[in-house]
């Protein structure tokens, strides 16, 4: 049997068939893993799939822990803007809530 020195040696005979067999050896070592560490990376990929409600909640709770104006806005934000985009709010949303953001952390600190 003859190789070609330029020719790449694969198991299998095209791309798409080593994706699917690491797709099915993850899904295996997946199925294998202990209980725990199943319900824990279950619980994990769940609330990188609803990430904005994380935050949205970090933004309510510290509006309710801070009691100022300044932290105000983002919660209203959230209720009227974020919460009434379909499917997800835009990056714009999130590019203003993270400059808010900063800029009030900003004034806190000259503030204090």
């Amino acid at each position: 049997m003859y190789i070609d020195k330029h020719e790449p040696m694969f198991c299998c005979s095209h791309r798409d068939d080593m994706d699917t067999d690491a797709d099915e050896q993850q899904a295996k070592f997946e199925h294998e893993m202990p209980l725990p560490l199943r319900v824990i990376k279950s619980t994990f990929d769940v609330l990188l799939s609803h990430s904005e409600l994380l935050c949205y909640f970090a933004m309510v709770l510290n509006a309710t822990v801070t009691g100022s104006l300044l932290s105000l806005v983002l919660p209203v934000l959230a209720f009227l803007w974020a919460m009434l985009s379909s499917p997800r709010p835009s990056k714009s949303f999130w590019v203003f809530a993270i400059t808010y953001t900063e800029v009030c952390a900003v004034l806190y600190g000259l503030v204090v």
